[in-house]
């Protein structure tokens, strides 16, 4: 765009110069036939006016090609700046790519996890039915003492029973007893 911007500026400058080289011409030829201007006097009015149209162009050119200088010299700067931060970011990239493990490594190390997990299962699997075996072996052992204890309890409690109501039973004998001895 600023390619054709500068073209066009160009063209149109070159076509105001034409123009106005066109007007001078004419109005010499129309001094010149007018007899006013001698040929020499001609010559070197359309040399001073093309030397100042020169000096003219020199100039509008030598600031276009200042101004392209510029504009170059800002955007190889912004060029080098922008490729500088590609390259450090790139250079971050490797780094951090260093510091990953590699695929081989994790999966042989999961796999070893894997293995040790397994292993932990069957021996936690393995505690645990033994340790339920111990647990039922004590309560089976409870169970045959309990039963044993209450087999023995029940029979004494039975006596102690048996006591009682025989004495219980000579208490109520002996209070008849007294009873009818005292009237």
């Amino acid at each position: 765009m600023a390619g054709e911007d500068t073209e066009l500026s160009w063209q149109r400058y070159m076509d105001r110069i034409w123009t106005e080289h066109a007007l001078l011409h004419r109005d010499l030829l129309a001094a010149v036939q007018q007899g006013r201007m001698d040929h020499a006097h001609l010559h070197d009015s359309a040399s001073t006016a093309m030397e100042i149209r020169m000096a003219e162009h020199q100039a509008s050119h030598s600031r276009e090609h200042t101004m392209n200088d510029l504009a170059l010299r800002t955007a190889e700067r912004t060029l080098a700046e922008k490729l500088e931060k590609v390259n450090e970011f790139r250079q971050t990239l490797t780094d951090q790519a260093t510091t990953f493990a590699r695929s081989e490594t994790v999966d042989a190390r999961l796999q070893g996890l894997q293995e040790r997990m397994e292993g932990a299962d069957i021996n936690l699997d393995n505690r645990r039915n033994a340790l339920e075996k111990q647990l039922s072996d004590r309560v089976t052992v409870l169970e045959r003492a309990q039963n044993t204890t209450t087999g023995r309890s029940g029979g004494s409690a039975q006596t102690i029973i048996w006591i009682f109501a025989g004495l219980s039973a000579l208490g109520v004998v002996i209070d008849l007893l007294f009873r009818f001895t005292a009237k």
